[in-house]
């Protein structure tokens, strides 16, 4: 009975042990894991440095004029209206003198005839020998001042109703005075702008605006949707901080007939270029502690290396550190590595990494 007991467990123990089982010392080891990732060569590169910033379409400053009453008037007729585009010479507005205007006139008028009768009298009297020549003289001046001084009452209206015509191309920006209004010397009647003097107005960050210079390469992107961006230059620079707004005022130029007056955009302003290796943004990863980091393939081998982003457009990063100029960059599957991880380099192209930096 002992010797059968003994040969069932030794038929046990060899089943056990039989070459078909498996050990633990067969299973797979984690030495021989790897991680398929995709690589792109690293390369110095540079993005442009830009500044976004928002603003306005508005007619400079210089392509602006006011056409104001010469004298105390009445507003007779308005023939344009805000908003519309007229040409060199079309009629305006037509204004009728004011009482006071018309009395001017008409003393001015009586002075000349009077002046005109003293110098016939001392012509007379100096062929008889009865006036100097001075006399003649100065009789032939009273009559030329006075004649000046009908005609600058006539140049402004006095005389009768007096219509101005546009001085250029322009556009209607105001009509300050509407038919019947009364308007003193001086005052405001029609507000124009040359459309060929029109720009993008722009409020800029202090901390940003000293960067900004004179022909400074701009993309402006017009809010309204359907409209395509466009290209501009940087005009003018404000030295001036804007009390109202806290920010610097940037004048930038765009292509004709593309943007209406009071048209809002946005627009970027190339200050530069930042010069580093040049990755995709996809590249580059952030640790537990908000650090920034990439990973390149050493060979066959994962290593992470600490890295700072000094320029970004979206699509491509900026970025420097103690990085290895021959080992490429980790695209996807970066995100799951760690130092010393084995790699299979897949054959693969790379996204290229070309942009605009965005600071």
């Amino acid at each position: 009975m002992k010797k059968s007991l003994i040969f069932v467990f030794a038929v046990a123990v060899s089943g056990v042990l039989s070459p078909g089982s498996v050990m633990a010392d067969d299973a797979p080891s984690s030495a021989n894991i790897s991680a398929l990732v995709h690589v792109v060569p690293l390369k110095r590169g540079s993005l442009p440095i830009t500044i976004s910033a928002f603003g306005q379409v508005k007619p400079a400053a210089t392509a602006m004029e006011i056409v104001t009453a010469p004298i105390d008037a009445k507003v007779k007729s308005v023939a344009v209206q805000m908003g519309q585009v007229i040409t060199k010479n079309t009629p305006m507005v037509t204004l009728a003198p004011s009482p006071d205007a018309a009395a001017s006139y008409r003393q001015a008028q009586i002075a000349v005839a009077h002046a005109q009768t003293v110098l016939e009298r001392d012509r007379s009297l100096a062929k008889a020998r009865l006036a100097t020549q001075t006399e003649v003289a100065g009789a032939e001046k009273d009559l030329a001042d006075a004649q000046s001084a009908v005609d600058v009452l006539i140049k402004k209206g006095a005389q009768g109703p007096l219509t101005f015509k546009a001085p250029f191309d322009a556009i209607v920006l105001k009509v300050d005075a509407g038919p019947g209004s009364v308007v003193a010397l001086g005052g405001a009647l029609i507000e124009l702008a040359r459309p060929d003097g029109l720009m993008v107005q722009l409020g800029v960050d202090p901390a940003r605006a000293l960067s900004v210079k004179e022909g400074d390469p701009v993309s402006i992107s017009p809010l309204n949707a359907g409209k395509k961006d466009l290209s501009g230059k940087v005009l003018l620079r404000s030295a001036v901080v804007d009390p109202n707004t806290g920010l610097v005022s940037v004048q930038v130029s765009f292509p004709p007939e593309t943007l209406l007056i009071g048209e809002n955009v946005h627009a970027t302003i190339s200050v530069g270029q930042q010069s580093g290796y040049l990755v995709p943004h996809s590249a580059v990863l952030i640790n537990g502690d908000g650090g920034t980091y990439v990973v390149q393939a050493v060979g066959t081998v994962a290593k992470k290396v600490d890295v700072k982003v000094i320029g970004s457009d979206g699509g491509s990063d900026v970025i420097d550190g103690s990085l290895d100029p021959k080992a490429p960059i980790v695209l996807a599957g970066n995100y799951q590595l760690d130092n010393g991880t084995k790699l299979r380099i897949a054959q693969t192209k790379g996204p290229d990494a070309n942009g605009k930096a965005n600071q």
